[in-house]
């Protein structure tokens, strides 16, 4: 259905996407279609993800589409047809909804308790609410995605099952998992089709495949951003830290590779975290349930972790921990084997025999002939119900066999006890037994992923000999390659070729060539080619031609031409004209052409040019253009031999692309015609694509006269050019003639310009023959240009005159500007007066103009006399234009300058009228600006007056300003009263100033009873700026009452900041319990923030336990910080037992740091044994600083390291082979 609808959406969008009445329309009038959908049926057809419709339908719709885009609609209505059918056949992906059962999904089950089984009943938190939204999204016709992040039995699996059972009924459920997660999802992954739910539960098999994670990702993104698919609903679970969602989420650093790149931006923002523990509240109503299962689980729980107690989690830990022998040794294996990558169906055989690597020497002597078989019974019994701790693994019902071959019956490890399992033998060396029993039972994605964990851990042999076993050739041959051991790995890139791998004999020849083995080289590039690998021919023909070969090179290349590779004549072809050999070359590039597509021709053209062949290279050209026979190729073809220096050639091309419909081609064929030096030539270039509709071609034309100094030559032009409507034309030869210094010639140029409509070309007259110092001549045309409606031109002649220092002539001419009707002329008169010293004469003209209706004028004659230090003329000028105009809300901002520039001249009372105004104008701070004005006079009970008409005018702070000048004043009682009214009036904000205010008066007690109101009114966060301010004045126990009762409000970080306030005081054994109760507050900081503390006060022993609380509170770099504490102190033995802890929490690195000091240190036989540590935690041994290391540790032995790596003992290896023989069946 997907492959139909694309089609469909392609031959619609290829067609230009037409409306629907277009392709109704096209449809109804073909008769030759057997079907003819209407409107409707059309909309559903392009825009319905879902529905096939009729199949002639289908077909009529696409053969018009595919027509209307001019495409073949025959062979395309073929393939609709046959994709119809395909969609009719095939069953749509995964299950219906209502039939999809918990289990199958791998929903944890439940313990059984009084006789209650199945799945209890389900109790929602905050995240499902999160999730179920999600649904919603998608029950609406929305894509989404959502991943939940939890640690095992959490309630993740049952969580997304309950959501999904939201969803419509017509829905179904698509579970990826045969042949095996990842190869499941990558082959189907564009089979998901609308309202379908894809189930990713583990989603770590799918997301850090090593091999396909990343095109699965890429895979769901795609899917996810498809509108012809939608809606479908992704879900998916993984556990957190590393391994799993920390190695999806974190970025690379610059310049290592980045192998979840696809992921990383799918899961962007759609992630949901599932908490490990119900709350207390939720635990408590649980107890009271009806399930029995959950009042258990709610009584017996500890610390909340109901689900965990539902899926038998910690029993499961109770029956490891309490193992026999034989029995612990069967679950460590499969422990280890998981942590290690094997995917959840662990081969028995395998687990048997991986055991005995776990027993000592004493276990297995004494071990029953039976162990197995009791171990088995004792593990795969059910727990209250829940399956134990390894149970056999069933293929899902409705699921077919793998058809893989099997090895024995298949176990699966509980979860939970994986999780616990990993976490608790992280640091473990894995047994050589284990790897043992790895090469002899496992095969496949088994022996792939250990394969790759041995390869992590520098167990190269037994990397490379899994990695056979799994048929992953290729990787051997790359390991083997990475190892320097190139020839040990071409035999296996020649088993992955006979595997079907087509591309690795090319790769040999490649890898030769880099090592300088040429003539290997091309022996291995002819392999590849008559294994059906013809490009590898061009590869070996490029080696030959490089070691300057070329007569053999060409036989490489004819013969990939002979096998049809497009490029290979024109690659020999390259190849002769660098090798000076152009006659040669041209044979081969016609033999390229023989079938005359345009794309040979442009190379050989292309190649011809850089060698410098250019009269050969422009044949070229213009074979190419022919060939493509479009105003784009013409034109292309036509500049490149320009370049070539053949200007008659390329001007044929140009107008062959004219002659098929790019006039521009024209006009740049004049262009080329003029750089050239040929400008007559040019001209009837210019006048052809004027004649082509090129309105400004003309024009052009006499430009590049002008420019070549033919200006009489250049009249005509623009006299053609005005006769074909081009009304700059004529102005612009005025302008020309002009420059030339031909001002009388121009002058009848404008004027015909005008008579022509041309407004400007007057004015510019004007300004023309004013520059010329012809001022008298120049008024007349400013008149003519002013005529009846523009008399501005009358005030240009006014500037003109005042320009040339006749300010009495320009006043004339600006009173017949203003008599015209120009508002702006008496003012501009005024400035013309001012500018020439003549202020008095100035304030007459603007006075004129503030009586013609000019309201800003008498505020400007206020301005000049401001200046002038004429202060009393200036109020009367701002106060008439106060009284003679409707003032403006804009206007406020003059007044309150008018009353800053009074007050600054100490007239305070003179200046309040002007504040009053500006605030009856609507200026907001007009009111508070006076009383600021009065406070700063000294005059506060009248400031007082201004703050009160401020708030009565709804100014919100007036009154709490009003109460802070008062504080400062020392009137302290009156302040309060402004702080109350403040407050009854809703602004919350003064009860903390009033309790700033008696702080700073030094009245504590008061202070603390506005401090109560105001955490009334605003919460702890009063609690916690009392705390503040008593801290800043030195009362220091004061502050801390004040910030246990922010805490006790909800104020957590009070508690850490008062611990941090007593350590400024000196008196850290105080801070502790304050650090102590932060941390148990949830402040994760606190304890590494009090650890810091003693370390600097060199108290180590007791900052150890503190480095212990900040692990325990999730802080994953606390105990590495405190082992990098106790190193600088100079104490590195007892550092390490610190790097170990960070390291069997998840910091690996820590092992690696460790053993990077104990070299420092010249320790070197243990900074050796943590180095092998590190390694076998799977630290990079290339990565970090670790080959330096490895270098200084190793010495000449690091070269058996990097070329054969380590035995599974943990020792360098021994020199190792291995060939590439076939293995015995």
């Amino acid at each position: 259905m997907n492959s139909l609808k694309r089609l469909i959406y392609e031959a619609y969008v290829a067609a230009g996407a037409p409306t629907l009445d277009d392709m109704a329309l096209a449809v109804a009038e073909d008769d030759e279609l057997r079907a003819c959908p209407s409107r409707d049926t059309i909309n559903r057809l392009v825009g319905d993800a879902t529905g096939a419709g009729k199949q002639a339908d289908v077909v009529a719709l696409v053969a018009v589409l595919t027509r209307m885009a001019g495409g073949d609609d025959g062979q395309v209505a073929r393939e609709a047809a046959s994709l119809w059918t395909q969609a009719q056949l095939a069953e749509p992906l995964g299950r219906p909804i209502d039939d999809i059962d918990p289990y199958d999904l791998e929903v944890h089950r439940s313990i059984t308790v009084r006789g209650a089984s199945g799945l209890p009943a389900y109790v929602e938190r905050t995240h499902d609410i999160e999730l179920r939204q999600l649904v919603a999204d998608a029950a609406h016709g929305a894509s989404r995605l959502a991943l939940l992040v939890g640690t095992s039995s959490t309630g993740k699996t049952r969580a997304c099952f309950e959501a999904v059972r939201y969803l419509p009924r017509d829905w179904r459920l698509w579970h990826p998992i045969d042949p095996d997660r990842p190869t499941a999802a990558l082959d189907t992954l564009n089979e998901v089709g609308p309202k379908t739910v894809v189930w990713l539960n583990e989603a770590h098999h799918y997301l850090l495949h090593r091999e396909h994670g990343e095109q699965i990702a890429a895979g769901l993104r795609t899917l996810l951003s498809d509108s012809t698919r939608a809606p479908v609903l992704v879900l998916g679970t993984i556990w957190p830290g590393p391994g799993y969602f920390d190695d999806l989420r974190s970025t690379p650093t610059p310049g290592e590779p980045d192998p979840h790149a696809q992921a990383r931006v799918l899961l962007a923002g759609r992630t949901i975290h599932v908490p490990s523990a119900f709350s207390p509240s939720q635990a408590d109503e649980l107890k009271r349930s009806s399930d029995p299962r959950l009042a258990a689980a709610a009584t017996s729980a500890q610390d909340g972790m109901i689900a965990q107690y539902l899926a038998a989690a910690f029993e499961l830990i109770d029956i490891y921990a309490a193992a026999p022998p034989g029995t612990k040794a069967l679950l460590d294996a499969a422990i280890d084997a998981r942590r290690l990558g094997h995917p959840v169906s662990l081969p028995l055989p395998f687990l048997a025999a991986a055991a005995e690597g776990y027993l000592t020497d004493s276990e297995w002597e004494l071990l029953p002939d039976n162990w197995l078989e009791e171990a088995l019974s004792q593990l795969t019994n059910p727990i209250k119900g829940a399956r134990g701790p390894l149970h056999p693994q069933r293929r899902p019902r409705g699921f077919m066999e793998s058809g893989s071959p099997t090895h024995g019956q298949m176990y699966q490890l509980a979860d939970f006890l994986e999780d616990h399992g990993r976490a608790e033998r992280r640091l473990e060396r894995v047994s050589p037994l284990f790897w043992q029993a790895a090469l002899h039972h496992c095969a496949n994605e088994g022996a792939r992923t250990l394969a790759s964990a041995a390869a992590a851990r520098g167990f190269a042999e037994v990397a490379c000999r899994l990695w056979v076993k799994a048929g992953a050739y290729e990787q051997v041959a790359r390991s083997l390659t990475e190892m320097h051991r190139l020839d040990e790995a071409i035999p296996w890139y020649e088993r992955d070729a006979a595997e079907g791998n087509d591309l690795a004999l090319r790769l040999v020849g490649q890898l030769l060539a880099k090592a300088g083995r040429a003539d290997e080289s091309v022996v291995w590039y002819e392999r590849a080619a008559d294994s059906g690998d013809t490009e590898a021919l061009l590869w070996a023909g490029d080696q030959l031609a490089q070691a300057d070969r070329v007569d053999e090179a060409l036989v490489r290349f004819e013969g990939a031409a002979a096998q049809g590779i497009d490029d290979a004549l024109l690659m020999g072809a390259g190849h002769l004209i660098a090798a000076g050999r152009p006659e040669e070359a041209l044979a081969w590039y016609e033999r390229a052409a023989a079938d005359g597509r345009p794309k040979p021709l442009r190379w050989a053209a292309a190649d011809l040019t850089r060698a410098g062949y250019h009269d050969e290279a422009v044949v070229w050209y213009a074979r190419a253009a022919d060939a493509e026979n479009t105003p784009k190729g013409y034109r292309w073809a036509a500049d490149r031999m320009v370049t070539a220096d053949h200007l008659d050639q390329a001007l044929v091309r140009y107008q062959r692309a004219a002659d098929i419909g790019d006039s521009d081609a024209l006009l740049v064929a004049g262009d080329r015609l003029v750089e050239a030096g040929r400008l007559d030539e040019a001209l009837p270039w210019f006048d052809r694509a004027a004649d082509a509709g090129d309105a400004g071609a003309l024009r052009w034309a006499g430009s590049r006269l002008v420019a070549e100094g033919r200006l009489d030559d250049a009249l005509p032009w623009f006299d053609q050019a005005a006769g074909t409507g081009d009304e700059e034309a004529l102005r612009l030869a005025g302008d020309q003639l002009t420059e030339a210094g031909r001002l009388d010639e121009a002058l009848a140029w404008y004027g015909r310009a005008s008579d022509e409509g041309d407004d400007e070309a007057l004015r510019v007259a004007g300004d023309r023959l004013a520059r010329a110092g012809r001022l008298a001549e120049a008024l007349s045309w400013y008149e003519r240009a002013a005529g009846e409606s523009a008399p501005s031109h009358l005030r240009l002649a006014g500037d003109r005159l005042a320009e040339a220092g006749r300010v009495d002539d320009a006043l004339v001419w600006y009173e017949r500007a203003a008599n015209a009707g120009d508002g702006g002329a008496l003012r501009r008169g005024g400035d013309r007066l001012v500018e020439a010293g003549r202020l008095d004469e100035a304030l007459t003209w603007l006075k004129r103009a503030a009586d013609h209706g000019d309201a800003g004028a008498l505020r400007l004659a206020g301005d000049w006399l401001a200046e002038a230090g004429r202060l009393e003329e200036s109020l009367a000028c701002y106060g008439q234009a106060a009284e003679s105009s409707e003032m403006r809300a804009s206007d406020a901002e003059s007044l309150l300058a008018i009353g800053d520039e009074l007050a600054d001249e100490g007239r305070l009372d003179e200046a309040l009228p002007w504040y009053e105004r500006a605030a009856e104008l609507g200026d907001e701070d007009a009111l508070l600006v006076v009383s600021d004005r009065l406070v700063e006079a000294g005059r506060l009970d009248d400031a007082l007056e201004w703050f009160e008409r401020a708030s009565e005018a709804g100014d919100p702070d007036a009154l709490r300003w009003a109460g802070a000048r008062l504080t400062e004043a020392g009137r302290i009682d009156e302040a309060l009263v402004c702080f109350e009214r403040a407050a009854e009036g809703g602004d919350t904000d003064s009860l903390h100033w009033a309790a700033d205010g008696l702080a700073y008066q030094g009245h504590w007690n008061a202070a603390g009873h506005w401090f109560e109101r105001a955490a009334e009114a605003r919460g702890s966060d009063a609690f916690e700026a009392a705390a503040m301010q008593h801290a800043a004045a030195g009362r220091l126990d004061d502050a801390l009452a004040w910030a246990e009762r922010a805490a006790a409000d909800g104020k957590g970080s009070a508690l850490r900041w008062a611990a941090d306030r007593l350590v400024g005081a000196g008196r850290l054994e105080d801070a502790l319990p304050w650090y102590e109760r932060a941390a148990s507050n949830g402040d994760t900081n606190a304890a590494r923030k009090a650890a810091h503390e003693l370390c600097r006060a060199a108290r180590f022993g007791e900052a150890q336990r503190w480095f212990e609380r900040a692990a325990a509170d999730g802080s994953s770099s606390a105990l590495r910080w405190a082992a990098d504490r106790l190193v600088v102190a100079d104490r590195l033995d007892d550092a390490l037992p610190w790097y170990e802890r960070a390291a069997a929490k998840g910091d690996a690195n820590s092992l690696q740091v460790a053993a990077g000091q104990l070299a420092n240190a010249g320790r070197k036989d243990e900074s050796l044994a943590w180095f092998w540590r590190a390694a076998d935690a799977s630290v990079s041994l290339g990565s970090g600083w670790f080959p330096d290391l490895s270098r200084e540790l190793l010495g000449d032995d690091v070269d058996v390291l990097l070329r054969y790596g380590r035995d599974t003992t943990g020792r360098l290896a021994h020199r190792w082979r291995l060939t590439a023989e076939p293995e015995e069946s």
